[in-house]
């Protein structure tokens, strides 16, 4: 059998390699050959990959940037371009300072005209020996901000109350939901206030709420049960926060200057008396005034008390039921 070198089997490197093989018959008489072997390399195609693209925009300008690569020897990345949704005419061309083995390639692309929903990025690499390398990535345009719909964690809310919150209760159909908060609860103050909530999605689109809470006191009487009609009857109430502790006088002075805690005698005949504005008594802690039934009233009635607050019609009502008996 011939023997040649290399030998049959061999792992022969990039380029031509000569090949001599010798036979030697039974006489002794010995042949030989030689022939070339040549190995090509690989048609090593370019890559390319796109680095930190948003996924989700409102529109404008699309920031794009690519990184390219190609492993042929002797080959260097040329340059790149970029179409949105499918390849069509020359698309636009990104930015390259210099052709190289591996390279990045910036530029914008505008997605303004862009219908609102998911697109596809498609970036095209091309390499010195006119290969090319192509990436894809999927961009949502989200030109509609979040929906809100805050609300309070209680239905009412009590002067001194811990723990009470607003939540922003955000909505987003495109993009979703990046960020989304409200403003703290203050309830050290009695009266109306505005909470500020605001959300944001992830393709930057804002939206803004407010919501109106009333910070209310307790209002606190004490039992009772008859009253005697035609004759002028003291009532009493009390402020209090939701631990019972009183409000400050300056507080209580505020109430009796603007008439903001009535009473009411409702379900008979009655005349209250000063329409029915209760007033602080400093010496009693209380704030007092008087009801008076008809003479001749009979039967069940119910004390109302009522407590606005300026700046907003809502009223804190308490009810308590009384019966009018005959002097």
């Amino acid at each position: 059998d011939p023997v040649c070198v290399p030998e049959s089997g061999s792992v022969f490197p990039i380029g031509t390699t000569t090949v001599t093989c010798t036979a030697t018959d039974a006489a002794g008489n010995v042949g030989t050959a030689t022939f070339p072997v040549t190995v090509s390399p690989p048609a090593l195609d370019p890559s390319v990959g796109l680095v930190g693209v948003a996924r989700f925009v409102r529109g404008g300008s699309l920031q794009v940037r690519a990184q390219a690569t190609t492993l042929a020897e002797g080959a260097t990345i040329t340059g790149a371009r970029v179409w949105i949704d499918r390849v069509r005419g020359v698309g636009q061309a990104l930015r390259l300072d210099a052709p190289g083995s591996q390279v990045e390639l910036t530029g914008t692309v505008d997605v303004g005209p862009l219908a609102e929903g998911a697109h596809t990025l498609i970036v095209r690499a091309t390499d010195s020996r006119g290969r090319t390398a192509t990436a894809r990535s999927v961009v949502t345009v989200d030109r509609t901000a979040p929906t809100l719909r805050p609300r309070p964690n209680v239905r009412r809310i009590l002067l001194g109350q811990d723990g009470v919150t607003v939540a922003p209760h955000a909505r987003d159909g495109g993009s979703g939901i990046a960020s989304a908060r409200c403003s703290a609860v203050d309830t050290s103050v009695a009266g109306p206030q505005v909470v500020r909530c605001r959300a944001r999605d992830l393709a930057g689109n804002l939206a803004r709420a407010r919501v109106r809470l009333l910070v209310r006191e307790v209002v606190t009487v004490p039992d009772r049960t008859d009253l005697v009609a035609g004759t002028a009857t003291r009532v009493e109430a009390r402020l209090t926060d939701v631990d019972g502790a009183p409000v400050s006088a300056s507080r209580a002075r505020a109430v009796s200057r603007d008439c903001a805690l009535t009473v009411r005698l409702v379900g008979v005949a009655s005349s209250p008396v000063a329409d029915g504005c209760l007033v602080w008594d400093a010496a009693r802690s209380a704030f007092v005034g008087t009801v008076r039934a008809v003479p001749g009233a009979r039967g069940a009635a119910r004390l109302v008390y009522a407590l606005s607050y300026s700046g907003t019609p809502r009223v804190v009502r308490r009810s308590d039921e009384v019966r009018i008996v005959a002097p």
